[in-house]
């Protein structure tokens, strides 16, 4: 099962573009291993319209990067079009955002001051009091970055994983239901059953209670029927007349149960 990289969105002011190169050497050994992959919009082609391909990829990316300085907060554009929108994909479990503090600023207020921030404890890349260099910090991003992308991966793997099983229960089960559509199974069906069980890769209890759940209806019907001869055999009516005989058919025939077990 090959799961692709996770896609990731940078958010920035040109002001802090050589922060955001910086940042993208750091986590330029995730993307040449699969991991993640990265758009901001130095990828704009010529000819492109810049608006498009920025909402395009924003609202597609599985991770949004807020690289928060006083520039960003400053910018209308980051505010108004791509906050908002990170925010609202974040917030409905379409992304996550992640605000990365580059520069020291009073981003608590804002929209994005709830969710957990990178680098380590929100300490921004230019504090040289808390990072020795900004390398010490963009490290620790990227180590972020890296746990948040692989848990989306384990995600995507799981989900894959859970459908591919759902997938060969369905095609088990629509086995069963045309192997019952005569209410019965045969040993010829039954063997077929269990060369498609194992085919497959399921279980046997997985097997069995499909087909548990596909005979219940049939079960259902039998236990009706026992119920409505055990009536007339307690209402004194055995042996049977011509009339209970023709009511114990019509009960058999409104079942639809095989005639072998009337």
């Amino acid at each position: 099962m090959t799961i692709e990289p996770v896609t990731v969105f940078f958010s920035y002011s040109h002001e802090d573009e050589e922060l955001r190169k910086n940042l993208e050497k750091h986590l330029k050994i995730l993307m040449r291993n699969g991991v993640i992959s990265g758009w901001h919009d130095r990828k704009i082609l010529p000819g492109d319209e810049w608006d498009k391909a920025i909402n395009k990829n924003l609202n597609t990316a599985q991770i949004i990067l807020l690289l928060i300085s006083a520039d960003f907060l400053a910018s209308d554009y980051c505010w108004d079009i791509e906050v908002n929108t990170a925010m609202q994909r974040h917030d409905t479990g379409n992304a996550i955002t992640i605000p990365v503090i580059l520069r020291s600023c009073n981003w608590r207020s804002a929209p994005f001051g709830k969710l957990q921030a990178l680098p380590k404890n929100a300490k921004p890349v230019r504090d040289t009091r808390i990072w020795p260099t900004v390398d010490d910090a963009f490290t620790d991003i990227a180590q972020g970055i890296e746990k948040a992308a692989n848990d989306i991966r384990q995600r995507l793997r799981e989900s894959y994983q859970a459908q591919i099983s759902q997938h060969k229960r369905d095609e088990y089960r629509q086995l069963v239901r045309d192997y019952l559509a005569d209410r019965k199974l045969t040993p010829l069906e039954e063997f077929r059953l269990k060369q498609k069980r194992e085919a497959l890769g399921l279980s046997e209890p997985e097997a069995q209670a499909i087909l548990k759940e596909e005979q219940a209806p049939l079960e259902n019907a039998r236990n009706t029927y026992r119920d409505f001869l055990l009536h007339l055999i307690e209402a004194g009516h055995y042996p049977f007349n011509d009339e209970n005989l023709t009511e114990l058919r019509q009960m058999n025939d409104e079942l639809e149960l095989p005639d072998s077990e009337v």
